[in-house]
């Protein structure tokens, strides 16, 4: 019975139902696409390194629609999206949520949004029809809800429905007729009660819908994650955004303000793929089964909580994947009692050194005298990044196989790194050198037993260049700025 109200539900929206005969489905994406007039305006930084220096500002919606179809549909073709991955895509424009797909197979829905709008329902099925009008939240979350109760019949139990809601500004919806002392109707106000409107009403409503959402597929975080994408270079104009993304609990919500910079938007997407990807391939593992651990997503970063006689690792040799990692000492730090991020297998805290730490390994030397050797050193309250597995772990030994395996992975990566760079110093090859961290074992046990993979924490700009599964991402780093011209050289 509740498969024929999903069903209805989808003929409410306008889609024809999936037919009960296809097998369930691994996965649910919902892209809500933002198609309102202030989509057409040109000043988008092209910052591909491919573009000349001088390359014209892009308009919001072709930066868009290019960034989706490398970073999002290439990407997901390449990491194995099939018909048993289903896509519903919602556009925002002139007042109205236009459902442009619903619960359609990934190549059929691929093929239909990336195609030109000539050939496509009459342009109006596709992400590259023309901007126009203005965007109305709430229409459109109500279609997503309707898509994501839809849609759990007709995917695998547990699997997860994964939205990206993508907006460049606040929502244009009407306010509710008011009815004056003279006893007519308006629908313009000030801008000041406008505003106080959308605190007082706009924004309680929608995160109702995303609140029924996640309690339509049993508030688990492994059913629904939310995305949220504001692009634009004024935050303000997304507090919508945010409250939506943080009306979600458990590190299901995410909020991301993405600059008018092409390369801020492509990574943005490619984090976006990345974590479908992740979600998806979990869905068929064993560990999808696993219970995820309860955590704090970006809150209580700065309250930390204090670890004594932390027991460190080193890894194995390089190459040597069925060695256990040694220790080499006991520590005392603190970390953090909130996420500040998570990735497809472990969410990451900050951890601090509580004093100056100095280990040292005794080894003899060549003419068997006892020689100390320096094999740590941390200063007080220096900084560390911690992972830890973001599902309940099975058993000690489990996790410290995964742990050992990770550690020789990264250590061996390291020494194929420094050869690839004296390879290419020989041949005169000029590429950027790579280099890995050193990376560690942490496993605490007072005041509670946990396990984290440790490394120091890097101050730079990041970017990702593969997925968990090996696809290797095409996202460039923006162009250089040119250099300053010579002293006493003319202006032009």
């Amino acid at each position: 019975e509740e498969e024929d109200d999903d069903d209805q539900m989808l003929a409410d929206l306008g889609m024809t139902p999936r037919g009960h005969n296809m097998p369930p489905a691994n996965s649910h994406t919902i892209l809500v696409i933002d198609n309102s007039a202030s989509m057409k305006q040109r000043d988008v930084k092209n910052t591909d390194k491919r573009a000349p220096a001088d390359a014209p500002l892009m308009r919001r919606c072709d930066a868009l629609t290019a960034t989706l179809t490398q970073h999002f549909f290439e990407a997901q073709q390449i990491d194995g999206a099939n018909r048993l991955d289903l896509i519903s895509c919602v556009r925002m424009e002139e007042g109205q949520a236009k459902v442009l797909c619903a619960l359609t197979p990934f190549p059929e829905a691929r093929a239909q949004l990336l195609a030109p709008p000539s050939s496509a329902q009459g342009g109006q099925a596709t992400l590259k029809a023309g901007p126009r009008g203005e965007g109305f939240y709430l229409a459109v979350l109500e279609k997503v809800y309707g898509l994501g109760v839809a849609a759990r019949q007709k995917i695998v139990q547990n699997a997860c429905t994964t939205v990206l809601f993508f907006s460049d500004g606040r929502p244009s919806d009407p306010m509710e007729r008011v009815l004056v002392a003279a006893g007519h109707s308006v629908t313009r106000r000030r801008e000041a009660d406008y505003a106080t409107w959308i605190s007082d009403s706009l924004i309680p409503k929608a995160c109702d819908h995303v609140w029924n959402l996640w309690l339509a597929l049993g508030a688990d975080r492994r059913r629904l994650q939310f995305h949220c994408v504001g692009f634009g270079n004024s935050p303000g104009d997304f507090d919508v955004l945010r409250r939506l993304a943080s009306r979600i609990p458990d590190g299901a919500g995410h909020f991301n303000n993405t600059r008018l910079d092409l390369y801020q938007l492509q990574s943005s997407i490619v984090s976006f793929s990345t974590s479908l990807t992740s979600t998806r391939t979990a869905t068929a593992s064993t560990k999808r089964r696993r219970e995820l651990r309860t955590v704090h997503m970006k809150q209580f970063e700065s309250r930390f909580t204090k670890y004594y006689k932390a027991k460190i690792y080193e890894s194995p040799e390089p190459g040597l994947f069925g060695a256990r990692a040694t220790q080499i000492g006991e520590v005392d730090v603190e970390i953090a009692d909130g996420a500040f991020e998570s990735g497809g297998e472990r969410n990451v805290f900050m951890m601090r050194f509580l004093r100056r730490t100095e280990l040292f390994q005794t080894v003899p030397d060549a003419q068997g005298r006892q020689q100390q050797f320096k094999t740590f050193e941390a200063e007080a309250s220096e900084e560390w990044v911690v992972k830890e597995d973001k599902h309940a772990k099975i058993s000690d030994n489990n996790d410290l196989e995964f742990h050992d395996k990770s550690l020789v992975t990264q250590r061996t990566a390291a020494v194929l790194a420094e050869k690839f760079n004296e390879l290419c110093e020989e041949k005169r090859i000029s590429v950027p050198k790579v280099k890995y961290l050193d990376a560690f074992l942490l496993v605490t046990t007072q005041p509670t037993r946990r396990q984290f993979f440790a490394e120091r924490k890097l101050e730079t700009t990041f970017q990702k260049w593969n997925t968990n599964n090996g696809t290797v991402v095409k996202s460039v780093r923006p162009a250089p700025p040119p250099p300053p011209p010579p002293a006493g050289a003319d202006a032009d």
